[in-house]
């Protein structure tokens, strides 16, 4: 169990815990992470580059994490690849270190889409 291997003691006391709470699965494990954003308003906005018009007045961090530890999501997570509005510059961003924030401001709201790549050891593909 590469799990076991790779844990070590951490793997064996939270096995016992699930197996004490009655939810442990044998060799499957539920790992919960969180993802999303912060927002805030920028304070003395300066003009868009893709939009001369408008301000950017929105501030918003990325992030993704496990249990909110940025140390057990950096065992999992090899790197986050957000995908902007194309009016980024560049609107492509591959973040590689836990807990993957990407910070930026703009004039507006929009989507983000997210390419989580896991590390080799999990199995788990993007």
């Amino acid at each position: 169990m590469q799990l076991a291997e790779n844990f070590g003691t951490d793997f064996e006391e939270r096995k016992k815990e699930l197996i004490d709470e009655g939810l442990w699965t044998g060799n499957k494990m539920t790992i919960k992470f969180a993802y999303g954003n912060t927002h805030s308003m920028v304070e003395n906005p300066k003009s868009s580059k893709s939009n001369p018009n408008t301000k950017n007045k929105h501030r918003w961090v990325m992030f993704v994490a496990l249990n909110t530890d940025k140390d057990q999501t950096a065992k999992f997570i090899k790197s986050v690849t957000y995908h902007l509005h194309p009016t980024f510059k560049p609107s492509v961003i591959k973040v590689e270190e836990a807990p993957f924030l990407l910070s930026r401001v703009g004039w507006g709201y929009f989507d983000v889409e997210m390419d989580i790549e896991f590390k080799s050891w999990t199995g788990l593909k993007k």
